[in-house]
């Protein structure tokens, strides 16, 4: 669905309330992460999940439609931009030796917003510019990094890679889905949690706002869940159980009624058509 306004920062969130925290920062980049929340609304998001940059800044499109913004943002992918970083300016910033954990990232072209544990206090996002600790500054957000001020001078801070995995890298799926007839698919909604928990999962499509309302599938991964659950390069998500997707709104309504939810309806406008998936 969407997170106009805000993009959800790339860690990962455990609980409803998390979700909520992260989804509210009045900064973040205006985004969508429509397929990742179609599936997390009526699993009321208790698995884990990060949204990382791509491999590659190429992407290939569908649709030939522009990028466009909810809220008067423009040119923000789902997945963010890296911060482009020349190799001397990376060398000359030395590891921080702060108690801090970068959990996620939310990179754009221009600043961007990082999740961050803070001498073990609760996971909290921050953005550029912003204070992280008594003396700490935000400085920029990168795809696997952060760089932070402290009394004048520039120190990194690294991404935890819990799970161990790269960026981009496609991983055997369990069987989630299960094909039950004609555009009507079966979910294993526990090992769906488990997916989720995976680092690639939301590197493997590309949705964006259509200039027309709803969301572009631009890309999908060969062999990807999101191929298994029916989504197909140049398909617009319009509907979930029925209600539009234009905004922010949307997405919460969505998200706070989906968590009993036994099924799951996805209307697409598919090659000029309309067609209605499925999800048990």
């Amino acid at each position: 669905m969407t997170v106009s306004s805000l993009s959800v920062a790339q860690r990962l969130v455990r609980s409803a309330g998390r979700v909520q925290a992260v989804l509210s920062h009045p900064a973040m980049p205006a985004t969508a992460t429509v397929a990742a929340l179609v599936l997390l609304c009526w699993t009321l998001a208790q698995g884990t999940w990060r949204v990382l940059q791509p491999a590659s800044p190429a992407v290939a499109r569908a649709g030939g439609a522009d990028l466009t913004d909810l809220r008067g943002l423009r040119g923000v992918q789902l997945f963010g931009r890296a911060t482009a970083r020349a190799p001397a300016a990376e060398a000359s910033v030395a590891p921080s030796n702060l108690n801090m954990t970068l959990t996620g990232v939310a990179a754009r072209a221009s600043g961007g917003c990082a999740l961050v544990i803070v001498q073990g206090q609760p996971e909290a996002a921050f953005c550029s510019g912003e204070e992280v600790s008594p003396g700490v500054r935000l400085d920029t957000v990168e795809r696997d990094r952060i760089v932070i001020v402290r009394n004048g001078a520039r120190e990194a801070v690294f991404m935890k890679d819990a799970e161990g995995g790269a960026a981009g890298v496609a991983v055997p799926l369990p069987p989630i889905v299960q094909p039950i007839g004609t555009d009507r698919q079966l979910v294993d909604r526990r090992q769906l949690q488990q997916q989720l928990g995976r680092p690639e999962f939301l590197n493997q499509a590309l949705i964006v706002p259509n200039p027309d309302g709803g969301f572009l599938v631009r890309q999908v991964q060969a062999g990807s869940l999101y191929e298994k659950l029916g989504l197909r390069p140049g398909d617009v998500i319009k509907n979930v159980n029925g209600q539009p997707l234009t905004s922010m709104d949307d997405v919460m309504r969505l998200y706070q009624q989906f968590g009993t939810a036994q099924r799951v309806l996805v209307d697409v406008q598919r090659q000029g058509r309309s067609e209605t998936l499925y999800y048990d």
